[in-house]
């Protein structure tokens, strides 16, 4: 199969470098470096998911006026009737999914995780004047990237229970 070098799919994950002094093998690292690697797949995942569905809802909607042209022709008002059926289909899975909230409370989790990882293997911040192979810079890694992923997890469940909670006037 012949393909073009600008229509190959881009599947750059995210990059972690070595940390120096910690072996490959470290639990806890591995660990951090999984979650923040979740978190940015799904959060690439659901931002294209969600610029997806809102790119054919603006083509689709852009087209309809364009059907009415020739508005004699019953094709064209056919036509205009599936370009919104199918708009309204994107908008009921992005709105059902939550793409675009996802995305957000996604990359906001990686990004936090990620500056975490920063300072650790720098020895800044929390880490100051530990060595990262210690015990205790482990340690302290592991409690706040636990931290941090259950904030977004409180979120999250903050989320759903205001969403399950009945309107009131």
């Amino acid at each position: 199969m012949l393909t073009l070098p600008h229509l190959r799919r881009r599947e750059t994950g995210l990059q972690l470098a070595a940390v120096p002094g910690i072996p490959e093998n470290e639990a806890v690292l591995n660990e951090v470096d999984r979650q923040i690697r979740w978190y940015d797949s799904n959060a690439r995942r659901t931002m294209q998911l969600h610029f997806r569905l809102r790119t054919v809802q603006i083509v689709l909607a852009a087209t309809i006026p364009i059907t009415q042209i020739p508005s004699s022709a019953i094709g064209w008002r056919l036509a205009a009737g599936v370009f919104g059926a199918v708009i309204a289909v994107c908008q009921g899975f992005d709105a059902m999914h939550h793409y675009s909230d996802h995305y957000v409370a996604w990359r906001a989790t990686c990004q936090q995780l990620l500056r975490e990882r920063q300072l650790f293997a720098a020895g800044a911040g929390a880490y100051q004047g530990m060595e990262p192979s210690s015990s205790e810079a482990l340690r302290q890694l592991a409690t706040r990237a636990t931290e941090i992923e259950a904030q977004e997890q409180q979120k999250w469940a903050a989320d759903q229970m205001k969403a399950l909670a009945p309107v009131r006037k």
